[in-house]
């Protein structure tokens, strides 16, 4: 009522520290659960996200998705828990755009926060990229970013068996090409995905690039590459 962000913002952390805390357990038989309630941290979001505290949402959204992860990850419920969390998160993708953040870091943080989400927390939320919001130049900041991650997995090697950091530098490639699509830098796309086709086995999606292209030539050796 007040206007106090600040306060507010102190008021919500101490919640979200209680609250993950919880254990989060739901017997389908019995009907018996401990199901957190994060109503109360939904509520406070929202009050924070009219009274402007876009830059304090940003924030609290970090340490609610690494927090809520972890909670999820240990939660032995139906998905109820995941559910409140993806819901207060909604709040926070909509304070994105107001804070304080660059574009550039503003599409970036939206994207790691993908990236971090294991378990579907964030399937509710809409459209986070609308159409004209960030302008092609923020989108190819973001591409060069995400480039220099696939760089640098590219100069770890990882072991072949190692599926957890292929899924990510798959993942990355993904939202690499977004960005490259809406930078307009389409022309780089088949070259990134020649490059990641041996180590993420992309080759379906570059197969089609290709005969996108009416390369059908080097579409031809590449799908039987990936055979």
């Amino acid at each position: 009522a007040t206007g106090d962000v600040k306060k507010l913002a102190r008021s919500t952390r101490r919640e979200i520290g209680r609250l993950s805390c919880e254990p989060a357990w739901s017997n389908h038989w019995s009907g018996e659960s401990s199901i957190p309630d994060y109503s109360g941290v939904l509520r406070k979001m929202k009050s924070l996200l009219s009274a402007g505290g876009a830059d304090e949402l940003v924030e609290i959204g970090d340490e609610l998705m690494s927090r809520g992860i972890e909670q999820v990850e240990q939660s032995n419920d139906e998905g109820e828990t995941a559910m409140q969390i993806g819901q207060c998160m909604e709040v926070v993708f909509k304070a994105v755009p107001q804070s304080s953040l660059e574009p550039a870091e503003q599409i970036l943080w939206m994207i790691d926060a993908f990236l971090a989400d294991q378990y579907s927390l964030l399937d509710g939320v809409e459209n986070p990229f609308p159409k004209k919001r960030y302008a092609a130049g923020d989108w190819s900041a973001a591409a060069d970013t995400l480039l220099k991650r696939l760089a640098s997995f590219a100069s770890k090697g990882p072991k072949d068996d190692d599926f957890s950091s292929k899924y990510r530098r798959e993942s990355i490639m993904r939202w690499a090409i977004t960005a490259l699509e809406n930078s307009g830098r389409k022309v780089e796309i088949i070259p990134l995905l020649g490059k990641e086709a041996p180590v993420t086995f992309c080759y379906e999606r570059l197969v089609d690039a290709l005969i996108a292209e009416k390369r059908m030539g080097d579409a031809a050796f590449r799908a039987r590459e990936g055979y």
